[in-house]
């Protein structure tokens, strides 16, 4: 039988999938580290990148030549080409001579300019996400964002025994929940400087807790960009707070310098909690070696319980995962009675939601947590 032809360059790019989405119109790119982070820049069929105000898109940071980088479309797609740039162009850490761009590629003229390239970049609603860009950053002095608690219960006792930190941002468009807007924070970097607000705020309020007389804990949500900012986070912390950082995305895949941090938030007597279990992908190795100390069952294998059984199967597991690791269980998302009675009877040791409570202010918490609830769901603190 004789050899198959070798497939034709159009045939091979089908196989390893379109480098132009069918249908789709132009891509854009978000600038998501230096000066200009939170810049929004249309493709057309040529970008010159540069210092030089004649580029198409300038930019002034440090390591960025006048003309560093340029990107055309062609019959394959949007090819990326360093323009012999004094700083390199780089992709994920590696030397980019020139590149076909894909979805959600992103690349560092010299060490500080990040962009990101792509046609979804924006999200579900570019128009919404495009407005907040533009906020963005008078936002962090204007009072937008601001805090809710979530009461965490203990499902033996069903008192309060903590809460969590939980980001608004109030915009004339409404209220906006982090699903909305924390991947366009996490990706230009605003999620470092709004970070150091969320612990003052949160800080704050557990002082006013212990004031009123009550001893809960923290949850603050960290993300890995946070992480990657340093030691700075580690000298904020007061001590004898108790604080939980939650962790979100994909720890297997956090550096050593991430790492590194986590232990010294340890060292400084805050646990690490690991958000959205059983939806993000985490090993047990990754567990093994990061200082966990608590396992948040996500709320997706919680909204089906008890009906459905691979959800009853991921609880139970995850149970005695945490059993077996000797750190603490916590369901996210319990919204009846049902759910709470399965989850308690299967060793979860506390757990969060509207059953207990929505998100509220720290009065509400104060009021909750002394009186419980109208029907029983809180018991008042003993």
């Amino acid at each position: 039988m004789p050899d198959a032809m070798p497939p034709e360059p159009t045939e091979q790019l089908s196989r390893i999938g379109a480098l132009v989405p069918e249908g789709a119109g132009a891509p854009v790119l978000l600038v998501t580290a230096g000066s200009r982070a939170g810049t929004v820049f249309p493709m057309t069929d040529r970008v010159v990148i540069g210092r030089a105000p004649e580029s198409d898109l300038m930019l002034e940071d440090r390591g960025v030549s006048r003309h560093h980088a340029q990107i055309d479309r062609d019959g394959t797609g949007y090819l990326l080409r360093d323009l012999d740039s004094t700083n390199g162009t780089f992709m994920e850490g590696r030397p980019v001579v020139s590149h076909y761009l894909r979805e959600g590629d992103t690349f560092f003229c010299g060490s500080e300019a990040g962009l990101k390239f792509g046609w979804e970049v924006l999200g579900a609603d570019p128009a919404l996400s495009l407005e907040l860009l533009r906020r963005l950053p008078a936002a962090l002095d204007t009072g937008e964002f601001r805090l809710v608690y979530q009461p965490i219960v203990d499902l033996l006792s069903r008192e309060i025994f903590g809460v969590e930190a939980l980001l608004r941002w109030n915009t004339p468009r409404g209220c906006h929940r982090p699903a909305q807007f924390l991947t366009l924070l996490e990706e230009t970097g605003f999620i470092v400087p709004l970070g150091e607000r969320i612990l003052r705020d949160a800080l704050a309020a557990l002082e006013e807790f212990r004031r009123q007389g009550l001893e809960l804990f923290m949850n603050i949500n960290l993300t890995r960009r946070q992480l990657l900012a340093g030691e700075e986070l580690v000298r904020r912390i007061p001590p004898g707070s108790d604080l939980v950082f939650d962790l979100a995305g994909e720890v297997d895949s956090f550096p050593v310098a991430a790492r590194s941090v986590l232990a010294s938030l340890s060292r400084a007597g805050a646990r690490v909690a690991l958000d959205d279990f059983g939806h993000v992908p985490a090993s047990i190795e990754a567990i093994r070696l990061l200082p966990i100390k608590m396992l948040k069952l996500d709320l997706r294998f919680v909204e089906n319980l008890p009906e459905d059984s691979e959800s009853m199967r991921i609880a139970v597991a995850v149970s005695r995962l945490a059993g077996s690791l000797n750190v603490q269980s916590v369901a996210e998302g319990v919204e009846n009675s049902r759910q709470y009675e399965y989850l308690y009877k299967n060793g979860y040791d506390m757990g969060q939601g509207f059953y207990f409570s929505k998100p509220a202010e720290p009065e509400e918490v104060v009021r909750l947590t002394r009186e419980g609830t109208l029907g029983r769901e809180i018991l008042p603190c003993s």
